[in-house]
């Protein structure tokens, strides 16, 4: 849980932008912020975050994340305590919600998350007339998910911000709260201000920066009210001044200019450019809106081509297919036009004034988006995604790990990786559960164990010298599905990914294979389950795929691209897929791993119970694969006799050819058979055996026997026999079969 909550924390800040405060995680001030004045304290700087995380982590009341809510983070929340009090009821009179971030809440409750309006502030505390219903927004926080709860449960997700756009409140919504709360808690922005403390006079000037306001209107909007005596002394012995009324504000106008003015160095690595404080304003264009993306968020987004944006989450470059991440900073991006207007004066400055609120239609965020991925600084090629350089990292959820040398390092946007394995590199993780589960599966053999745990290794590397496309399969009870799925659980799914055994299979069309492997870009570890009885694999995409070389793959209704797969293939199966060909390229890189030995009957136990305690293990099960590639890298792969035999055995299944000739030939100096009879024959004898249509052509028959059975060829008055063998069965008895 722990890394969970610093893991979600960083994504929160960098990804989303929210401003955190640490919250008490247990006891009896559980929910609570940690320390006074958090409003100011509020931040979404990582490194704060971080120190945050550290100092408490082992503290006893522990700690989790709230968000503060209102416009600094951009939401504001509709926090339900119980639906059935009148919400419900709300919702079957005025419609349902629009798809938003949602939280199911410790207690069964709701958060709904809205984007903050741009043009009025509610402050928190305000309700609409509903019970159990309260609204999180300025001025307040509300507590993220993965915190615990004082009943014991979690604050989950129902809807991830990650993976959905924060909706807009619906105006019925927005009308109820704004008639709760009369004309004192919503208000326009330009009268806004507080009287509790110099600190709120702060954290308002800091937002005013962001509207239409220069500095010094905001300086005046403030003694103007303190003037008239709406701004009143709340201590009779400590009187406000015009002094003292100025120093918070000036204070909070030079934190918002300070933040939206920090160096940012490009994506391209090279030395930080200057603030962006226009001599004269940027072009009122779409074009130089998707310049102000790509100069705001230059360490944050990036554009491959082919795969399309990513977002940069602390850990790895986020994939962003459908451009929600990458639109919601493009949202971003609209209010810092309005800073700029604070930069300037006269009629540029109202110029931007309007630009900015033009710039929040839909079409000119679609619009900024859609250019932004034509910038330099963000625009980069798919090859340098995932690339050679990281062939022997792999990100898990606590640093960087170089997997020949156990290295950890902080995770680095440079290196360009997508990936990250949802558990932390921990030389001491228990898989006591796990090791007991293999050893069932094997029998207690140690050398198979050991070669399963060098194989599953080499899979977490990106390096593919090995060509191997892996089947792993027989009877029942045997814990094979248990060990995959633990161990897909384990390295998780942005590494390891299952795909559907049809887009190796010959019977699966081109377009749904190269979509396929569009999606496995980057993985490592592939899995699929359950071959059909008859399926025959696609022989030359087993070769493509396990070969190092590069693929042209696209996803549906989108672009071509080109990428080098990483992957290995793990196929889980109790019907082995058929092989056509029995040549060298295609049987060097099947490797069969057998499973002959069932768990005993006194050792099974339900289903359930096997996988909770192997799931409460996949930390441990992480560390024996990343030690399984040490291991890797210090021996390489020898195939046990097993191995070695079981193989053989699958390919001499796969051996039509072969099989005939054992079964119904006989191979004899002297004797010959007219080549059409041997074709008809073993065609005959296909049908019957494998269900296949027709057997193997004349040349390849030829050229099989001729290179297994020293067989000759004799060509007399137009027909060709075979020399040296005999079918035992007459010809009439194939007629008619």
């Amino acid at each position: 849980m722990s890394d969970e909550v610093l893991s979600l924390a960083r994504q929160y800040a960098s990804v989303l932008g929210w401003r955190l405060i640490p919250l008490y995680a247990l006891g009896s001030r559980a929910k609570r912020p940690r320390g006074s004045r958090w409003p100011e304290r509020s931040t979404n700087s990582i490194d704060r975050i971080e120190n945050w995380y550290a100092s408490y982590k082992d503290d006893s009341e522990g700690i989790s994340f709230g968000v503060v809510t209102g416009e600094g983070s951009g939401i504001f929340c509709i926090d339900v305590d119980d639906p059935d009090k009148g919400w419900l009821d709300l919702l079957e009179d005025k419609g349902e919600l629009p798809k938003t971030p949602t939280v199911l809440s410790g207690s069964g409750g709701h958060h709904y998350y809205f984007a903050y309006p741009s043009d009025r502030v509610v402050s928190s505390g305000t309700s609409i007339p509903v019970k159990g219903v309260d609204i999180r927004a300025e001025g307040g926080m509300i507590v993220l998910p993965p915190s615990p709860h004082p009943s014991g449960n979690t604050y989950e997700w129902l809807n991830s911000p990650f993976d959905s756009t924060i909706a807009e409140c619906p105006a019925w919504l927005l009308k109820a709260i704004k008639e709760q709360a009369g004309n004192t808690d919503w208000l326009p922005l330009d009268a806004v201000w507080d009287v509790d403390q110099n600190g709120h006079l702060h954290h308002y000037a800091r937002m005013l920066i962001h509207t239409d306001w220069d500095e010094d209107e905001i300086r005046q909007h403030f003694l103007t009210k303190w003037r008239s005596g709406e701004i009143p002394d709340t201590d009779p012995l400590n009187k406000w001044t015009e002094a003292s009324i100025l120093e918070p504000v000036a204070s909070g106008i030079k934190a918002a200019l300070d933040q939206m003015e920090a160096k940012v160095p490009n994506v391209n690595g090279s030395e930080p450019q200057q603030p962006l404080r226009f001599g004269s304003p940027l072009g009122l264009t779409d074009e130089d809106n998707a310049i102000r993306l790509a100069y705001y968020f230059d360490r944050k987004v990036l554009y491959a081509t082919g795969p399309g944006w990513h977002v940069w989450d602390t850990q790895r470059w986020r994939h962003d297919p459908e451009s929600l991440l990458v639109g919601r900073l493009a949202e971003r991006t609209t209010r810092r036009i309005q800073a700029e207007a604070n930069q300037h004066g006269g009629k540029d400055a109202e110029r931007l004034r309007k630009w900015a609120k033009a710039s929040r239609n839909v079409s000119r965020i679609q619009a900024m988006v859609s250019l932004g991925r034509k910038q330099k600084d963000v625009k980069i090629e798919h090859e340098e995604l995932d690339g050679d350089a990281t062939v022997e990292l792999l990100n898990v959820a606590d640093c960087t790990l170089n997997l020949r040398t156990l290295e950890c390092k902080t995770p680095d946007p440079m290196d360009r990786i997508t990936k990250v394995c949802p558990y932390p590199w921990d030389s001491e993780a228990p898989h006591d559960e796990w090791l007991q589960t293999l050893d069932y599966a094997f029998g207690g053999d140690q050398q198979m164990i050991d070669f399963l745990q060098r194989a599953v290794g080499y899979s977490l590397t990106g390096l593919v010298p090995e060509h191997m496309f892996i089947c792993w399969g027989a009877l029942g009870m045997n814990a094979k599905s248990t060990i995959m799925e633990n161990l897909y659980g384990a390295i998780g799914s942005d590494y390891a990914t299952s795909f559907n055994a049809r887009a190796v299979m010959g019977a699966g069309n081109e377009n749904f294979a190269l979509s396929t492997l569009a999606g496995m870009r980057g993985s490592r570890f592939a899995t699929a389950s359950e071959t059909g009885e008859n399926d025959f694999l696609n022989e030359d995409l087993v070769k493509a795929v396990t070969g190092g070389d590069t693929l042209s793959v696209k996803f549906m209704r989108q672009d071509t691209f080109e990428y080098r797969p990483r992957f290995k293939v793990w196929v889980r199966t109790n019907n082995r897929p058929k092989v056509k060909s029995t040549d060298d390229p295609i049987w060097r890189r099947l490797v069969l791993i057998p499973f002959t030995n069932q768990v005993p009957v006194e050792a099974r136990r339900p289903r359930y119970e096997v996988d909770e305690m192997l799931t409460a293990e996949r930390p441990g099960i992480l560390r024996w694969a990343i030690e399984g590639a040490q291991q890797f890298f210090e021996r390489g792969f020898d195939f046990p006799p097993q191995v070695v035999a079981a193989t053989a055995e699958y390919r001499a299944d796969n051996d039509p050819i072969g099989m005939f000739v054992s079964e119904n030939c006989e191979l004899v100096k002297d004797e010959s058979c007219y080549r059409s009879e041997f074709k008809r024959q073993l065609d005959y004898w296909v049908q019957e055996q494998y269900n296949w249509r027709k057997g193997p052509s004349t040349m390849k028959i030829t050229e099989y026997l001729q290179s297994h059975y020293d067989v000759g060829v004799e060509s007399t008055g137009g027909n060709s026999k075979y020399i040296g063998i005999k079918t035992l069965a007459e010809p009439e008895e194939w007629e008619g079969r």
